[in-house]
């Protein structure tokens, strides 16, 4: 698909029996659809929708195939009607553990927020000749709770919804903006057990805008709101008290003629909040144009800076998604485009031109695994979580879009490698002792003849003494190289051209040396790769760094993008995972460490697990590749996925070492257990307390009676 417009119709995956404005993933297998037409009598239904996605093989002849020839669908499993409303605008958290199927929905009626609750999966009772009279897995939303959200005399309306998902499975605020300007900031816990007599009040009202809030979002950590108004404002907020933190800035590139349509906090940073903004002409125009901009707000200083500004389209856009994972950002148009690109440089990956017959209404990324129990064994009570792959695990990354023409459509941006060259290794690049690079033909390896004589297709003069590492980078057009000189030179695969030096850290001067360096999976404009720093004299006091580099080829420039300390050690092996967001390295010391490369953020650290040096590290698959096995009347060999070996882990490493010993290593994702542990600690340590103060009372009263 790369970065042109798909030649490929994407496939529909369902017709809506009514126009959609809201779509919204949950779990791991199912799309939340909500619209309607209204309170006017026009016989058209109000309703919220749960449909299920699946790869099956019913009427596979009419239905859209993913790359592996299987059919996608999304089957209606059940709705809950609306009457008299259509939903507008709609969000959807987990209650506890995504496993359970436990969900709160709140959907925007008019000047109502409405709250639906589902309380687990279920099997649906499905008789209708579409789904062929099969029980589906479903989730059944049922009403608790309604809030009035807007106040506005005349034409009240609520504009948009967020929830709070700063603790995982545990919302604690819902965030609204209405037609009379304002921001309310709601308490879940209040709402889920709301008498239905009773009147609730938020928790914040803040005076936002002059005119509509036309668009909000929650920090991933609950702390910032940022907020859009008609009034063409853009102000970040802080939840806490609602002060108002600051006004985002105007973009110098494109001026004043634009303004902010939609925005989106990232996953993204640590210690910054990044966030995207989509933004459209002001005044509409023949030639439209519109821009992707990411923002790095620092809430200590209370400043907001522009990482990157990119044209998105010559359209304007409708809606604005990011992935979970940050990486990731999607766009629908008013002309009914859909674009995938990738956030950390707002590069087109993906783009379906008026894919859709009118504008799109919503779009939302499809995950990558699904989390679910074990079967029930025999003498074995315990259900044990597993992960396998979802309904996206197939791609880079997928979204389901949602258009006011009645259909959704899957789109999805295949791996990064171009898949007639996967498998398919041409060259092989050797460094030795005499300072040489050699790159070898594999096919010319591959059907030599004993007798023969194989010659490199290139041979370079590369250093002054051994080549101590080399790497090719994942386009297979450039190799960097280090050399026992303390040199280190990127070449053009292509004629051996040597394109630059690697120039020294100004953060860490001359006293060091590049250890180790990988080529990384991130960055499409500019090659990006990581680079391992030791002290070139070693020293009782020993201390490295890692730095990411970015290099564009184009340009014959290389600058470093993160340079960080790693540890007080020394650093013998390195390696990057496949997905390029994890590095890992091993220590003389036989320490073992797992980084976030965007940051080089220590995740992981193991000290000193190994008795002597760690010689060797690799990252571990999340998944495993294999054929289905055949069927009656079927000879095609279907390819699928399965939970691979660090599935359960956001990664996974062995480490390999001097000692004779291989280690596993794992990164655990963030769970809600470790939050539960502490309030049943703190729980203990209260009764404690309190256990104690009684017993001092009471035994103070049996002195004072004794006297």
């Amino acid at each position: 698909m790369g970065n042109s417009p798909s030649k490929k119709q994407p496939p529909v995956i369902a017709q809506c029996s009514a126009p959609a404005y809201c779509v919204k993933s949950v779990g791991s297998r199912h799309i939340v659809l909500a619209g309607g037409g209204g309170a006017a009598k026009t016989g058209v239904a109000n309703k919220i929708e749960t449909l299920l996605l699946s790869f099956d093989r019913l009427d596979c002849a009419h239905l859209p195939t993913n790359q592996n020839g299987v059919a996608m669908k999304a089957h209606l499993a059940s709705a809950v009607t609306t009457d008299p409303y259509a939903t507008m605008n709609m969000d959807v958290v987990c209650l506890g553990m995504p496993e359970y199927g436990r969900y709160l929905l709140a959907a925007g009626h008019d000047q109502y927020c409405d709250i639906y609750e589902s309380k687990g999966f279920a099997l649906s009772n499905n008789s209708g000749r579409e789904e062929g009279g099969r029980s589906l897995l479903t989730l059944n939303f049922e009403h608790i709770a309604r809030i009035q959200t807007d106040e506005k005399t005349g034409g009240s309306y609520q504009k948009t919804v967020r929830f709070d998902r700063s603790l995982m499975g545990q919302p604690r605020r819902l965030v609204t903006g209405g037609a009379d300007g304002c921001i309310r900031v709601w308490d879940v816990d209040a709402i889920y057990h709301k008498d239905s007599s009773s009147t609730l009040r938020p928790m914040l009202k803040l005076s936002a805008h002059n005119g509509d809030v036309d668009d909000l979002d929650v920090s991933l950590d609950g702390r910032t709101i940022v907020s859009i108004g008609h009034d063409a404002r853009v102000y970040l907020w802080a939840v806490s008290d609602g002060k108002r933190l600051m006004e985002l800035p105007v973009l110098p590139d494109i001026g004043k003629e634009f303004r902010v349509r939609s925005i989106r906090f990232t996953a993204l940073g640590s210690v910054n909040v990044i966030f995207v903004a989509a933004y459209n002409q002001i005044r509409r125009s023949s030639k439209s144009i519109s821009y992707l901009a990411l923002w790095a707000f620092n809430r200590d200083r209370c400043v907001c800076k522009p990482v990157v500004v990119r044209e998105a389209c010559r359209e304007t856009i409708s809606t604005l998604a990011v992935s979970e994972c940050g990486n990731f950002t999607a766009i629908g148009t008013l002309s009914g485009s859909v674009g995938i690109f990738d956030t950390h440089e707002m590069k087109a990956l993906y783009m379906a031109r008026e894919t859709h017959g009118i504008f799109v209404t919503g779009i939302e990324f499809l995950p990558h695994r699904t989390v679910d129990f074990l079967p029930l064994r025999d003498r074995d009570a315990s259900r044990q979580r597993v992960a396998f792959p979802g309904v996206a695990s197939e791609y880079r990354t997928a979204i389901v879009s949602l258009s006011a023409d009645q259909t959704v459509q899957f789109h999805a941006k295949t791996v990064r490698f171009d898949r007639s060259l996967m498998g398919q290794p041409r060259r092989l690049v050797t460094g030795g002792a005499d300072g040489c690079i050699r790159v070898w033909d594999v096919d010319a390896i591959y059907h030599k003849d004993s007798s023969s004589t194989l010659r490199p297709m290139l041979k370079l003069s590369a250093h002054n003494g051994d080549v101590d590492d080399l790497d090719v980078s994942l386009d297979g057009r450039t190799i960097v190289s280090i050399g026992h000189d303390a040199r280190v030179y990127l070449w053009a695969v292509s004629d051996g051209k040597r394109l630059m030096e690697l120039p020294v850290l100004p953060d860490i001067g001359k006293e060091f040396r590049v250890r180790s360096i990988r080529f990384t999976a991130l960055g499409s404009v500019n090659v990006i790769f990581v680079a391992a720093y030791n002290q070139i004299r070693r020293s009782s006091k020993s201390i490295s760094y890692l730095a990411l580099w970015a290099f564009n080829r184009d340009r014959c420039v290389c600058k470093p993008v993160v340079v960080r300390e790693a540890c007080r050690e020394t650093i013998s092996t390195l390696a990057v995972s496949e997905c390029g967001n994890f590095t890992a390295i091993g220590t003389l010391s036989g320490s073992v460490g797992i980084f976030d490369t965007h940051e080089m953020k220590a995740l992981y650290m193991a000290r000193e697990t190994h008795g002597i040096f760690v010689t060797g590290i690799e990252f571990l698959p999340h998944r495993t590749v294999d054929f289905l096995p055949l069927r009656d009347r079927d000879a095609s060999r279907q390819r699928v996925a399965f939970p691979g070996v660090a599935s359960e882990y956001r990664t996974a490493i062995v480490s390999l070492s001097a000692d004779q010993t291989v280690q596993f290593h794992a990164v655990p994702f963030s769970r809600r257990s470790s939050f539960t542990l502490f309030m049943l600690k703190l729980s203990i340590v209260t009764a404690f307390i309190y256990y104690l103060i009684w017993f001092l009372c009471g035994t103070t009263t049996h002195i004072t009676n004794v006297h």
